[in-house]
């Protein structure tokens, strides 16, 4: 069925619209033990609306000594005196975005709603987890706030220098880490050691770590393994160890630091020259919307970071597009093989394929040396293009 364009803007608005009831329906479900908590209310309010089972988590999470044999009533009468106590010790591994939320929350009267959250659920129950933002309901909706008598201590506390320069610390640690994974896929800690040092001075490793941990909970970018972390995205962490391993006397690629920070930002994507082409031809080709291409470039990607071969990504790509003849293939192939050899592989340590190639050439030398799948010889950028358009091979698919 052909749509207009009014008819994919309203399909568009209302697939948009189901996403966010489904979160909002999700949501709902999640607060629904939470439904006698309304907002405001006091941290003894809140505390008594959990469960011992919970409240002893709280008391794990805050140290609290000699409480363990505590009854409920007693243990919510520790906590409530003891949690605004070490409020800055919970906040010190927190970066600048988490203490950004704290902020808007104390200017909104302790509240943050699911929407300010970004639609974010994970989000929501990281903040509850951390003993500070309870759930509850807020003029019938589900949102997360402060206890009323800690909001003036956590403004305060947002305002710390030592806490300001603590966020904006763990900030870089954390974009680093985040980004070297994104290049390398997995870090061991020798590997954080060497890598890591070459762009921020860490001045104690067990508060590094625990900064690091801490966010994998938050910003679920990365996952720790037995001998430091790796990118969620890593299939196989053992495969990407031994195939770095094997390729003796290959340093790490040299990232500079606004790189490995820039790739470090949440959900980034490296959308090089290559990757913009292959959206380009997909969209020129194969009438995608933009969206839709940018969607299966970052999937392919992906599997070439994964060091999937030539064959898998063609059937990856095949699954989205119906390939009616040889010309057609050829448009694909000239745009992806780009692709393949400009993305940056973890099983390259950082590098693309064409980076590795004993004498490589620039890339308008690559599209010079097309070879034609019908003749078998070399394409002239003034000959006709072997797509089949009739054009000269510059002016289409080697524009």
């Amino acid at each position: 069925m052909d749509y207009t364009k009014k008819e994919m803007k309203q399909l568009e608005e209302a697939l948009h619209q189901l996403s966010t009831d489904t979160i909002m329906r999700e949501t709902q479900q999640l607060y629904k033990k939470f439904g006698q908590l309304q907002a405001p209310f006091t941290l003894e309010e809140a505390l008594t609306s959990l469960t011992k089972d919970e409240l002893d988590g709280w008391r794990r999470l805050y140290s609290v000594p000699r409480a363990s044999h505590l009854k409920k009533a007693e243990l919510i009468r520790v906590l409530a005196e003891h949690i605004p106590l070490k409020l800055a010790d919970q906040v010190k591994t927190w970066d600048e975005d988490r203490l950004q939320f704290l902020r808007q929350a104390c200017n909104n009267n302790g509240i943050l709603s699911i929407e300010q959250l970004e639609l974010d659920i994970e989000k929501e129950i990281y903040f509850t987890s951390t003993g500070i933002f309870y759930m509850c309901h807020h003029e019938e909706l589900p949102v997360i706030s402060l206890p009323s008598d800690l909001i003036e201590p956590v403004r305060e506390l947002a305002k710390d220098k030592e806490i300001q320069a603590l966020s904006k610390r763990n900030t870089e640690w954390i974009k680093l880490t985040q980004g070297l994974c994104f290049y390398y896929g997995v870090l061991t800690i020798e590997d954080i050691d060497k890598l890591l040092n070459r762009h921020t001075t860490i001045d104690s490793y067990g508060d590094y770590f625990r900064v690091i941990h801490d966010a994998i909970n938050y910003h679920q970018e990365l996952e720790s393994t037995n001998d430091g972390f790796s990118h969620y995205l890593v299939d196989d962490i053992e495969v990407v160890l031994q195939e770095q391993k094997s390729r003796v006397g290959l340093d790490y690629y040299p990232f500079t630091k606004e790189q490995l920070l820039q790739a470090g930002e949440p959900e980034y994507v490296d959308r090089n020259e290559s990757y913009q082409q292959f959206v380009s031809a997909l969209k020129r080709h194969f009438g995608f919307e933009h969206e839709d291409a940018d969607i299966l470039t970052e999937e392919i990607t992906i599997g070439i970071k994964q060091g999937v071969p030539l064959q898998g990504i063609i059937n990856t790509v095949t699954a989205d597009l119906e390939l009616d003849n040889e010309a057609e293939v050829n448009k694909l192939l000239h745009s992806l093989v780009p692709l393949m050899n400009h993305t940056r592989e973890w099983f390259l340590k950082g590098y693309t394929s064409v980076e590795l190639q004993p004498d490589p050439s620039p890339s308008k030398a690559n599209l010079d040396n097309v070879i034609s799948f019908q003749t078998g010889k070399k394409i002239g950028r003034n000959e006709p293009c072997p797509c089949g358009s009739g054009k000269k091979y510059k002016k289409c698919c080697g524009g």
